[in-house]
């Protein structure tokens, strides 16, 4: 769907002396005109991309009217007449055309931008309504504003801050913004993650100060959390070198609270809802203003738990997640920077046979997975990426590096699978990732009403087995598949329908059908 927002829109009209009381027929056609239905279709025909963020600063268009035709008629014509005139001005490109193959992109170029003080297209993100600032600031206002403008979408903060990071930039927003403004995007992203009021305030107590245990004791399962979230996280590596590096900022246990938390939405998302969160968010923190005595213990990244056969496993723990699975210096706002040019898309993509595996994640969060496998003492040391890994090996029985079993726990294609340097599951683990699948396969079968004669293997290949090619980009997942093979069972079931918004996986996952 096609969401068009004109700011301002100036008529002018050239009528006959006797034909003046027109006006108000030609004003509510002209309203008619810039119908939702009628106008998308004109844009369409118009060859306008429904997928990208487009910003013109201005148009022009002028339209030769017949006022003995009918009102649908003259909307039609005049619908299709600024439609057309739109088109032209994309094509032609120049400084009041800006162009976002996402939204994601646009986030990304406002922040890069505001960072050195280039806010030269603040009318295109006002437009998108991603900025709120006058057009004329200091850099450390600008720099402000990007915070401010995250925490007002703040799905897009981690992958965000942590392209800043890749690019040198971070510590700028870290060294020069206020911990109150971080602490203002900490909560608003609570909020997008779906985390309950009692967390909230509980993980609010830990940046604030408040939750100061007497006797603070972390088992191995909070400890090798953490691990994963510091070995990871480029926001924990660049604010820890802030810190040390500004000695005013060691006191601000504020902004280490705050940084702490969203380096766990940038490793591990669906860790703030867990019950290990406030612990895990407290190491974190310590071990970003230098803390001696956890520093040595949770960057280790050694196991907390034997690896199979009494053999421990040496080096930290190579986890990945979307945000490291692309290039760190991703792209601005388009191709060679030039604004109106259209965006290239050199997203990493893959091909794969097994794009219904996609389907699968309304199961997940139907059965709440996510929580129970979080809970399960069996999974306990093992991150949810991990688990849900294993589960989509299961169900597909497919390698650990196919790009669909990797889309389904929010990692690129070709990026390093979360199995990568892990022990071997155990009997144990193993046993909890059957209940799930039972679970899932249970599930699927009510859903779609398959026989009881059809096994529980021929129904998951029939359901997931689909050629599909995978898109993406931090915090979106794109699953094109072919027209041909729209199934009306699996659309019956609502398993085709865009999951949208995932707290736990970090992203956003859309099915495309080409």
């Amino acid at each position: 769907m096609t969401d068009v927002r004109i700011a301002h829109l100036r008529k002018r009209y050239r009528i006959p002396a006797h034909l003046v009381t027109e006006r108000t027929r030609l004003d509510r056609v002209l309203a008619s005109a810039m119908d939702d239905e009628l106008f998308e279709a004109a844009l369409e025909r118009a060859g306008i991309p429904a997928d990208e963020e487009i910003c013109l600063r201005r148009v022009e268009w002028l339209v030769r009217v017949d006022d003995a035709q009918a009102d649908a008629r003259l909307a039609v014509t005049w619908s299709v007449a600024l439609a057309d005139a739109i088109a032209q001005y994309v094509t032609k490109g120049g400084a009041d055309v800006v162009r976002y193959r996402t939204r994601y992109l646009a986030f990304l170029d406002m922040a890069c931008s505001a960072m050195s003080g280039d806010v030269e297209r603040a009318w295109a993100w006002r437009a998108l309504g991603i900025w709120r600032a006058p057009d004329a600031l200091q850099v450390n206002e600008a720099r402000a504003e990007v915070l401010s403008a995250l925490a007002r979408e703040p799905r897009w903060a981690p992958s965000v801050l942590a392209t800043l990071a890749g690019r040198n930039l971070l510590w700028l927003l870290v060294t020069g913004v206020a911990a109150e403004q971080w602490v203002t995007l900490a909560r608003a992203s609570l909020v997008d993650w779906n985390v309950s009021e009692g967390a909230v305030r509980g993980l609010l107590a830990v940046m604030e100060g408040e939750d100061n245990p007497l006797s603070e004791h972390h088992d191995d399962t909070t400890v090798a959390a953490a691990s994963r979230i510091v070995t990871t996280s480029l926001l924990t590596r660049v604010a820890g070198n802030a810190f040390q590096g500004s000695p005013t900022l060691l006191g601000s246990r504020l902004l280490a609270g705050a940084l702490a938390l969203l380096a766990m939405l940038e490793a591990e998302p669906a860790l703030v809802a867990s019950a290990r969160a406030r612990s895990v968010m407290r190491l974190v923190a310590r071990h970003i203003v230098g803390d001696e005595s956890v520093v040595a213990n949770v960057a280790s990244g050694r196991p907390i738990r034997q690896a199979p056969h009494g053999q421990e496993q040496d080096g930290p723990a190579n986890y990945t997640h979307a945000a490291h699975a692309l290039p760190a210096r991703a792209p601005t706002a388009n191709a060679n920077d030039n604004t109106d040019a259209p965006p290239l898309d050199d997203r990493p993509r893959a091909r794969t046979q097994w794009g219904g595996l996609l389907f699968l994640l309304h199961l997940v969060h139907a059965l709440d997975l996510p929580s129970i496998m979080q809970r399960d003492g069996a999974l306990a040391t093992r991150s949810l990426r991990w688990s849900l890994h294993q589960l989509g090996m299961m169900l597909t029985l497919a390698g650990a590096d196919e790009p669909a079993t990797l889309a389904f726990v929010g990692v690129a294609p070709g990026a390093r699978p979360p199995s990568a340097n892990e022990p071997l599951a155990t009997a144990g683990e193993l046993a909890a990732i059957r209940e799930a699948h039972i679970a899932i396969v249970t599930e699927l079968r009510e859903r779609v009403n398959a026989s009881d004669e059809e096994s529980d293997a021929a129904l998951i290949q029939r359901i997931t087995r689909r050629s599909a090619e995978i898109l993406v980009e931090p915090a979106w997942f794109e699953i094109r598949l072919a027209l041909a093979g729209l199934s009306t069972e699996v659309r019956r079931a609502g398993l085709d329908l865009d999951p949208g918004w995932i707290p736990w996986l970090g992203a956003v996952v859309r099915f495309v059908y080409v």
